[in-house]
């Protein structure tokens, strides 16, 4: 059998911890896949997986080899786009992930140029056999990812002025207390609100009047007047750059949050994922930590006033 192919069929294999799953990734029918397996079995002389109808496992010599496998098909694999790319633009097809706030807020726009620039690549937006992540985290990641960080979003508490005028604005973090709050995630478990000033760290319990794990649903509650919201910067700066919602307790921070874009761990890319990445670097300035958003929300209201001047 092609023994190149039964590589790409054991790395599958490995990657879906189960034939069936593989074969159907594959579009191979199941006992295809298991002579695939064998085939290379019998050339390198070792089992490389063990398995039961209910268990799935590598041996030793299994997890040596397919650690080969993976550079040696990431070698050919650039090879081949190195080859195939002289004298034509990039093609093919990339599969990238996203949490759904950040990919209605952000990332649509930027598939959608870089679309138009490389009309021979396709996006596909999926959650498995990703080429390309999306994370937004509150902590560094997992060192075992590769990753590159994107850009930076502040969490600012905002409120609709009409909710303000009604209430009172928030001086101190305890005075969120007396307030409805818009909570971000499941009721249980709710651990508060915390924010920082000159090194010293406050956590207030805030009562919650509303729970959503959807960020632009609270982001909406907010501009009705229903409460006070924690968002990141990037799910609402264009209300904050109307007018709808503006922020409460400036002089205090409660964190950011790091978007980063994820890759697999090799160290050959296809051209077609490193030009994804690069122009994702290039749309958030090659400035990782600086906040885009609050950029946005600040320019938007002086450009409208220019406009109006005029």
């Amino acid at each position: 059998m092609d023994t190149l192919l039964s590589m790409r069929v054991f790395t599958k294999v490995v990657e879906a911890e189960n034939f069936t799953e593989a074969a159907r990734r594959l579009k191979l029918s199941p006992p295809m896949v298991s002579r695939h397996i064998q085939s290379l079995e019998q050339r390198v002389g070792v089992r490389l997986i063990n398995r039961t109808t209910h268990q799935f496992s590598l041996t030793e010599a299994g997890a040596i080899y397919h650690e080969r496998c993976i550079r040696l098909l990431s070698e050919i694999e650039e090879a081949e786009e190195a080859v195939g790319s002289v004298g034509r633009l990039p093609r093919g097809r990339l599969r990238l992930s996203a949490p759904s706030d950040f990919g209605r807020a952000e990332l649509w726009p930027i598939v959608r140029d870089f679309m138009h620039r490389y009309p021979q690549i396709n996006v596909d937006l999926i959650e498995e056999e990703i080429d390309l992540s999306i994370r937004v985290s509150e902590r560094p990641l997992d060192g075992a990812l590769v990753a590159r960080k994107l850009a930076t979003s502040r969490q600012v508490v905002c409120a609709s002025p009409a909710y303000l005028r009604r209430h009172g604005s928030p001086q101190t973090p305890r005075d969120l207390l007396a307030h409805k709050c818009l909570l971000y995630g499941a009721a249980v478990g709710h651990e508060g609100w915390e924010f920082r000033r000159n090194d010293k760290s406050q956590r207030v319990k805030v009562p919650g009047c509303l729970q959503s794990n959807q960020l632009r649903l609270l982001g909406q509650a907010a501009v009705e007047g229903v409460g006070i919201t924690m968002q990141p910067t990037f799910g609402v700066w264009e209300h904050l750059a109307a007018g709808r919602l503006q922020t409460v307790l400036d002089d205090w921070s409660a964190g950011s949050l790091s978007i980063f874009v994820v890759f697999p761990s090799r160290s050959f890319l296809p051209a077609k994922t490193r030009l994804l990445i690069d122009f994702l670097v290039g749309r958030f300035r090659n400035d990782p930590d600086r906040d885009v958003w609050i950029d946005r929300a600040r320019r938007r209201p002086l450009a409208a006033r220019r406009r109006k001047g005029r």
